[in-house]
């Protein structure tokens, strides 16, 4: 039986006493990345609304980590040019990181992926629906000035057609999960009013996604073997985003979960499949992922099986919901663990990874209390 306090412990295993989250108590995970630390910061809203609305406290100490995260890249975010190589790409370590020193908030600067356009529309997301739902305690002066300088941050970096290295942090591309969080972020602050948004900065953003559609991205990156069609980073569009129409939504689910064989684009060749990318331990992250590929040459199976159960219960296609959530649930170790990803039948070293945990406690919250009997 699913224990939502027992998934909750752990998770809460992974926070510093200032409130910072790392991604799992590993070695090389053992920082805070601004991603992971703002879904399990956003799990405490869920929390409160559906438990106990003292959760709320906990949700604001995560809100304040993350603001004075980011106050810390307040010599990035003021640049009005932001530096590029000869061949006129951005710099990548000189832009916004994606992981911290969870004590000292400091940014880790080994020189890697860290240019990840989908961190930053999340905090610009999440930032716009706490006020919305009023659970938010009062934005500072300061507050505002960082919110008001990621969208000049956003605008400099070109993130409607400037590459980016994405949720996985590899190769850079044109991604439609990057694209559409800051598409949404954008227009979520321009709803409440929380900064001076240019309205031609969510367009060319919105035409940018659209023209990418419903593909993760259109560019061919420089391993032969990755295919970015299809990447399971795009599930995220549909929730917590909600920026792709049913249409789009439905031809993702289906790629994810089922492939979509003999499909005839200009972009990838005369005769492409997509090849589905639910496994029985989980879901590949896209095709052709190396990241910790088991011997069998199967990728990685990550957990995003609570994923797509919130993704069915928004639709309110609980019996959905519910298969999904007890598909994932039945890998939760007895320790009430969940992993990152299963390798060779086994769960990887990242375990538990905290942000598998906020996600599988959302999707249990998320659903009607007639139907969270049916979870094992």
């Amino acid at each position: 039986m699913f224990n939502q306090d027992m998934v909750l412990q752990r998770m809460e295993s992974l926070q510093h006493p200032n409130g910072a989250f790392i991604a799992a108590p590993t070695r090389d995970y053992s920082w805070l990345w601004l991603r992971d630390h703002l879904y399990m910061t956003y799990t405490y809203y869920y929390l409160g609304h559906f438990v106990n609305k003292n959760y709320y406290e906990k949700l604001n100490q995560g809100v304040r980590i993350a603001f004075d995260v980011l106050d810390r890249q307040h010599h990035k975010l003021e640049r009005t040019i932001h530096p590029r190589d000869h061949t006129g790409k951005l710099i990548v370590h000189d832009l916004i990181h994606a992981k911290y020193d969870p004590m000292t908030l400091n940014e880790v600067t080994l020189d890697w992926g860290h240019h990840q356009l989908d961190a930053v529309g999340l905090f610009l997301h999440m930032i716009a629906d706490l006020d919305m739902k009023n659970c938010l305690i009062q934005l500072s002066k300061r507050d505002r000035k960082i919110l008001q300088l990621l969208i000049f941050y956003v605008q400099n970096v070109r993130y409607w057609i400037d590459p980016d290295n994405g949720m996985w942090e590899e190769c850079l591309i044109r991604r439609s999960s990057s694209i559409g969080p800051v598409v949404r972020g954008l227009s979520y602050n321009d709803e409440r009013g929380l900064a001076i948004i240019p309205s031609d900065l969510i367009t060319i953003g919105k035409n940018s996604l659209l023209s990418i559609l419903p593909f993760e991205s259109r560019d061919r990156c420089g391993n032969p073997q990755h295919r970015h069609d299809c990447d399971a980073a795009q599930l995220f569009l549909i929730w917590p985003y909600n920026v792709v129409d049913r249409e789009t939504a439905d031809i993702i689910l289906t790629r994810i979960i089922h492939g979509h064989p003999h499909t005839h684009t200009a972009e990838y060749g005369p005769s492409l499949e997509f090849h589905r990318l639910v496994q029985p331990l989980g879901v590949n992250r896209y095709w052709g992922d190396g990241y910790y590929r088991s011997r069998n040459g199967i990728s990685a199976q990550w957990q995003w099986d609570f994923l797509i159960s919130i993704i069915y219960t928004n639709r309110k296609e609980y019996d959905e919901a519910v298969r999904w959530f007890n598909r994932g649930s039945s890998r939760i170790t007895a320790e009430h663990c969940i992993t990152e990803a299963y390798v060779d039948d086994k769960p990887n070293d990242h375990t538990p990874l905290g942000w598998m945990h906020a996600l599988a406690i959302i999707a249990y919250l998320k659903l009607p209390d007639e139907y969270k009997k049916q979870i094992i």
